[in-house]
């Protein structure tokens, strides 16, 4: 009887503390200008699949992708302009590289083509490289860089115009999955 009642005590408590996680609200923008995504990403690789929640923010000159796990714990906080990419991991530990691309694929093995995801996430080819960009009947499609990517789900962003719900970019065996639960804006 007390172990029955230890184990529902501790799987209320896991319960508790998984929903409190995910109902975690989203930061809303800190300035004018600023583009907030929140939601889901899964990135699929040969040997392994990866899934993580984030926070993504772009106000235009710096854009940054929160990482967590889907308990809510800290994986990567990346920050990035057009001149350098930080990196702080769950530890702490900062590192600085000249590309985001590069510095998360080294320091959690993820391959995110963050660089161009600043456009993607928004519907939009990456404009500092060539692009074959079609409408399609549940979003966009857009070829850049190697990647193909699916966009769908549109919802009206005024002066942002369309954002999409789902972004899917693949290229070769790596298959990125972003479903945006929440966009704000101002």
């Amino acid at each position: 009887m007390m172990k029955t009642a230890l184990r529902t005590l501790a799987l209320a408590g896991v319960t508790a503390a998984v929903l409190t996680g995910c109902a975690t609200p989203p930061a809303p923008p800190r300035s004018a200008g600023e583009l907030v995504a929140t939601g889901r990403v899964a990135v699929k690789l040969p040997s392994e699949n990866n899934l993580a929640n984030f926070t993504w923010r772009d106000d235009g000159k710096q854009a940054q992708l929160d990482l967590s796990s889907p308990l809510g714990n800290t994986v990567a906080e990346l920050t990035f302009d057009g001149r350098e990419a930080h990196l702080r991991d769950q530890a702490g530990k900062e590192t600085v590289a000249a590309t985001p691309d590069d510095l998360l694929k080294d320091r959690t093995g993820w391959e995110l083509p963050v660089g161009g995801l600043r456009y993607w996430i928004q519907g939009k080819p990456d404009p500092a490289s060539p692009a074959a960009v079609r409408d399609t009947e549940q979003g966009r499609h857009i070829e850049q860089a190697g990647w193909e990517i699916d966009t769908s789900g549109h919802v009206d962003a005024g002066a942002f115009g369309k954002l999409p719900k789902r972004i899917e970019a693949t290229r070769a065996t790596v298959t990125v999955t972003i479903v945006v639960t929440d966009w704000q804006w101002q």
